[in-house]
Parts: C-alpha cells; sequence; structure tokens
C-alpha cells in the first residue's frame, strides 16, 4: 500500500482518481494540500480500512477452517 498510493499519485491524475489518492469518492479535495492528503491516507488507510477488514475476513476464515463451514 505505501509503494501503490504514491504511484497511483505520482503517475495517474486526479481525473482517474485510482485508490482515492486525490480525494475520496471520485471527488477532488481542497481542504489540504495533495501531498498532504496523500500522506494523511498513508498514515489513516491501515488503522481504518486494511486492520478491520483483515480482522473480519480473518475470524471469517478461522471458522471456515475449523469445519464450520458447510461441506461441499
Amino acid at each position: 500500500m505505501w509503494i501503490v498510493l504514491p504511484v497511483c499519485f505520482l503517475f495517474l491524475g486526479p481525473e482517474q482518481n485510482i485508490n482515492w489518492v486525490w480525494g475520496p469518492f471520485n471527488k477532488p479535495q481542497t481542504f489540504l494540500p495533495p501531498i498532504a492528503y496523500l500522506a494523511l491516507c498513508m498514515v489513516a488507510y491501515p488503522p481504518i480500512l486494511y486492520a478491520p477488514t483483515h480482522a473480519l475476513l480473518s475470524m471469517l476464515f478461522t471458522r471456515c477452517r475449523r469445519g464450520t463451514a458447510p461441506d461441499r
């Protein structure tokens, strides 16, 4: 993620806005300078997006591995 976000920021413009590096919901943000917003994304994405998703999927797939999922 710390490689992909700067690459998207440097090589793709605000028109494409991949990974929301230019603003949320494909709308340009104007509150912060662009590089500060990128830094905020790089700090905020792991605890806000990735950690909860990882915890939820780990819990779900741990249950499946223990045999609580239906057999195929």
